[in-house]
């Protein structure tokens, strides 16, 4: 996959700004984890919006999760909950536990075809069509796709101020031909819905308004090119990548002769397509990731220029933070 510099340059700078005072590395990818989320996060809902959420949607979804609890979906789906402590667990078809006080349903999880996740798509929909309408929707685009793994649905809360509605995880990457034939069903279904407005999360390529897309790396490169331990979110996938490779340039710098002017900024970029190369990814030649079969727009070009991957950059500019 081909992912636009220009887009995540000053997250990793703030990173490596970091690391050049601290070799916490866990603490940085958290931050630039918590970056991902605030770029995708939406404009705050009007007053009238809210109230529907909230006296409309929110119980639909409620009723949704009794139906689950009490097993009468037919055994699926499962249930993630994020509890008072900030953990996430599972109400699953195979052991079913309650949403206790002070915890929260976050989203419901469906199982489509078997196989290993190899791209996400994330759906953006306007506020009012969050929710169990959104369920409803995807139920016919999951069962006429065969690449779609698994799929997840957020409550109207999250699904209407967070950086997705919902996600399909893809049984190929996103720049797959077939994934054209996906987005068609996905915009036959819901292209009024779509919101137009959100902006694109970080280090994701917009496929179509609302419509955000991200190849997933094998589970086995992102935990152990990425150090990992929760696999197949977008955020961590992205926040591990700038996290490393803002790393690897710090302790670069560092190690150099104090006296010595460096290029910071192509240091900088070539620690980061290392992390890359790592795991089969790499720039793309302008701003724009370029898939085969998916036209896709993004900001221009950052006009930083790169040197081999081997070797971080030198030049003649004075390092400035």
């Amino acid at each position: 996959m081909k992912i636009s510099w220009s887009q995540i340059q000053d997250a990793s700078m703030r990173a490596f700004k970091h690391y050049l005072n601290s070799v916490s590395q866990s603490g940085v990818t958290a931050t630039v984890y918590d970056e991902y989320r605030a770029s995708g996060a939406r404009a705050a809902l009007s007053a009238e919006d809210k109230a529907y959420v909230e006296s409309q949607l929110m119980p639909e979804f409620q009723t949704e999760i009794d139906k689950i609890q009490k097993g009468t979906t037919g055994g699926f789906p499962s249930i993630q909950i994020r509890d008072a402590a900030g953990q996430i667990a599972y109400s699953t078809p195979t052991a079913r536990r309650p949403v206790a006080t002070g915890e929260q349903a976050e989203c419901l999880l469906f199982n489509g075809w078997p196989g290993e996740d190899a791209g996400r798509i994330q759906i953006v929909v306007k506020p009012r069509d969050t929710g169990r309408r959104l369920i409803i929707a995807l139920f016919d685009i999951a069962k006429a796709s065969s690449i779609v793994g698994s799929w997840k649905v957020m409550n109207p809360v999250m699904g209407s101020t967070g950086p997705d509605s919902a996600v399909l995880y893809l049984l190929c990457p996103v720049g797959d031909q077939r994934v054209l034939t996906l987005l068609g069903l996905i915009r036959s279904k819901l292209e009024n819905s779509l919101d137009e407005n959100c902006r694109t999360p970080l280090g994701l390529v917009k496929l179509h308004k609302g419509i955000f897309g991200l190849d997933l790396p094998p589970k086995k490169i992102q935990q152990e090119c990425l150090g990992m331990r929760e696999v197949g979110t977008a955020g961590g996938v992205i926040a591990n990548i700038i996290s490393k490779g803002a790393y690897k340039a710090a302790r670069y710098v560092l190690s150099q002769d104090p006296t010595k002017t460096l290029a910071i900024n192509n240091i900088l970029k070539d620690c980061v397509e290392q992390v890359l190369t790592e795991i089969g990814w790499g720039f793309s030649e302008g701003a724009a990731p370029t898939f085969t079969a998916i036209s896709t727009s993004s900001s221009s070009s950052s006009g930083v220029a790169t040197t081999p991957a081997s070797s971080p950059a030198t030049a003649s500019s004075a390092m400035t933070l």
